[in-house]
């Protein structure tokens, strides 16, 4: 009896362990990711005024070859309040967005593939 009761506290406590390491593995990612989404707003930010307009972004993807459709279309999604501009809080959302959706196509791909090769097998 003593000895279930001490596996299952042992049991318990590397659950724990390895949850508590997995939420700080997160948080550092998300540390990353959100540096990544401050130096790419202030990139866009060329007037520096805290916001990133509709200008600013058409000047920042003309350079990729958008169409100023996509672009507008782009602007309009990250403006969540709709007040004309993109706020750092708003373009970290759609960041992370963005990166959850490649996430899942990426997913998405893995499973195809994995269905494919043992389709051949």
């Amino acid at each position: 009896m003593i000895l279930n009761t001490i596996k299952t506290g042992l049991f318990f406590i590397a659950i724990t362990s390895f949850s508590f390491a997995n939420a700080q593995q997160k948080l550092e990612t998300q540390k990353v990711q959100n540096k990544r989404a401050i130096k790419s707003f202030k990139a866009l930010d060329t007037n520096s005024d805290e916001t990133i307009n509709l200008k600013e972004l058409k000047a920042n993807y003309k350079k990729d070859e958008f169409s100023e459709e996509e672009v507008k279309t782009k602007f309009l999604k990250m403006d969540t309040n709709k007040n004309g501009s993109i706020s750092l809080d708003e373009f970290t959302l759609a960041f992370e967005m963005k990166k959850k959706s490649a996430q899942k196509t990426e997913l998405k791909q893995i499973e195809k593939n994995k269905k494919a090769t043992l389709k051949k097998d």
